[in-house]
């Protein structure tokens, strides 16, 4: 069995910070944008936790979702690319 390399803690606070950054500057309203937000608060909540396993389940979940909201006003990708290194994808 592969081990996992360790969750830079430090790297995900900064995702989480420029992530809701984004956020304050998308439009409030709308499914993607709730959903979104969810998705950071709880990888937030997470990260309080220093639960490495926690953060990287929300990163996974996080990456699901900017991957499916590809389409939407939100760009996702730099933060696909940061979250994919973070997690060794």
């Amino acid at each position: 069995m592969a081990t996992e390399e360790p969750v830079d803690l430090q790297e995900v606070a900064r995702l989480v910070q420029a992530l809701e950054n984004d956020l304050a500057r998308l439009q409030a309203g709308g499914d993607d944008y709730v959903a979104l937000k969810a998705e950071v608060e709880a990888l937030r909540e997470a990260l309080h936790l220093t639960d490495e396993q926690k953060v990287r389940e929300r990163l996974h979940g996080l990456h699901r979702f900017l991957d499916e909201a590809a389409d939407t006003a939100f760009t996702g990708s730099q933060y696909i690319g940061s979250i994919g290194r973070m997690l060794g994808m």
